[in-house]
């Protein structure tokens, strides 16, 4: 008996052995269709890559022309131009200076001679810039016009305190807009119109004309 058992142990054992020396099948890298193998080589291309340990700025300008060359790169040129936006003008043209009020300068005085002639000399030339701007615009009204730029003021620090960034952009030019974004940044703005005053007027009216004699602007 014991002998049977050492034999079915033995045979066991032999199994055993059999079963873990049994080759068994692995994953490739070969493509399963051995066809188009150079096609499939040739995807894959060598780069010839920059030098990253080199400084650009100890490369003499001859030798970094060469480079520029043979990687087929345009120099670097200078930015010389600036963006120009001729829909609606960069500044005032002549700032507005209010007159000063009586107790400055006596009646009889040269200082009041001049005030008084400074005043004639811009009213009458705020007269030909109206003048200018109805030779374009012939319904242009001086009194209806003051009223629209007032309510243009209104709505548009209303749209700023509001942070209302597409409103704004309605009632505001393209100079005047960033200026605007900037100067109320991460900044908490109460604004609301009251009453004015006296009536909005028309004080102050200039005309110029931007690259050619045709494009004129008025303000």
């Amino acid at each position: 008996m014991a002998n049977s058992i050492l034999a079915k142990s033995s045979a066991l054992w032999h199994r055993a052995t059999i079963s873990v020396i049994q080759p068994y099948r692995t994953t490739t890298s070969k493509h399963y269709n051995p066809k188009f193998r150079k096609h499939r080589a040739q995807k894959y291309l060598k780069i010839d890559l920059p030098d990253m340990n080199e400084d650009p700025d100890t490369i003499p300008p001859e030798k970094m022309r060469q480079k520029m060359k043979e990687r087929g790169v345009l120099p670097p040129r200078p930015w010389m131009e600036r963006p120009f936006y001729i829909s609606a003008t960069g500044g005032v043209f002549e700032a507005y200076i209010p007159p000063e009020g009586d107790g400055k300068a006596s009646l009889v005085s040269t200082t009041r001679a001049k005030q008084a002639v400074q005043l004639l000399e811009k009213k009458s030339k705020s007269m030909m810039a109206i003048r200018k701007v109805k030779s374009y615009e012939e319904d242009f009204d001086a009194k209806e016009f003051a009223k629209i730029a007032q309510d243009i003021y209104i709505k548009a620090h209303e749209s700023l305190a509001k942070g209302d960034k597409a409103e704004l952009r309605r009632y505001v030019t393209e100079k005047a807009y960033p200026e605007f974004r900037h100067n109320s940044h991460l900044k908490t703005i109460h604004w609301r119109y009251l009453d004015s005053l006296e009536p909005p007027r028309v004080v102050h009216a200039r005309c110029t004309d931007v690259v050619s004699k045709e494009n004129i602007f008025g303000q």
